[in-house]
């Protein structure tokens, strides 16, 4: 059977290497750095009690609108309460909401990777399709820290040409492998993961 998601698949992972900490970089994230890693380990190695961590960064009212932007709300100490594909929080009075924009990168202790498998699946991860409600949800601590400065996410094909050309140094030319287009960009990006 094929997993449903990478957290699906960072779970059969680590059933084969024995590390504390798994990091998935989803295959819509395919121009991370380095220090955005370094900065999930730093997360879970400062404080024991955190489950996973991950990314945000700041956007605008419009960006939070894009159902393909997932947006997450925070408590006091920078733990999530809840990621959507709506605008959260809703600026009901117009007077500026804060969007935070997740990004697709995780960093996980082993003890969530062995109990996920077991973990129902809410409705609120079937309604709006997003693995991680599944650990908010069981009880899960999902520590967040703000990425320093923007990278270009994948949200479909169409972002390929950015993407390469952010690669490529400003060349705004697609590669030759992608010149007759690209039906789907996760059989060109797959997801990675690295252990710890």
């Amino acid at each position: 059977m094929a997993a449903e998601s990478g957290t699906d698949r960072l779970m059969e992972v680590a059933e084969q290497y024995p590390a504390d900490i798994f990091v998935n970089i989803q295959g819509d994230e395919p121009l991370f750095r380095p220090s955005d890693v370094e900065q999930l380990i730093a997360c879970m190695t400062a404080d024991a009690s955190v489950d996973v961590a991950t990314l945000y960064h700041t956007v605008d009212a419009e960006e939070a609108r894009n159902p393909n932007s997932v947006k997450l709300v925070l408590n006091a100490m920078g733990d999530a309460l809840y990621f959507s594909r709506s605008p959260i929080p809703h600026d009901r009075d117009g007077e500026g909401a804060i969007y935070r924009k997740h990004i697709g990168i995780y960093s996980y202790r082993r003890a969530v990777l062995d109990q996920y498998g077991e973990l129902a699946q809410p409705m609120l991860e079937t309604a709006e399709k997003l693995e991680q409600l599944r650990l908010l949800h069981a009880g899960f601590k999902i520590r967040t820290t703000v990425r320093g400065a923007r990278v270009q996410r994948l949200e479909s094909s169409a972002g390929m040409p950015g993407a390469c050309s952010c690669h490529n140094g400003g060349n705004s030319a697609f590669p030759d492998a992608f010149a007759d287009g690209i039906a789907d960009v996760s059989s060109l990006i797959k997801p990675t993961w690295m252990a710890y």
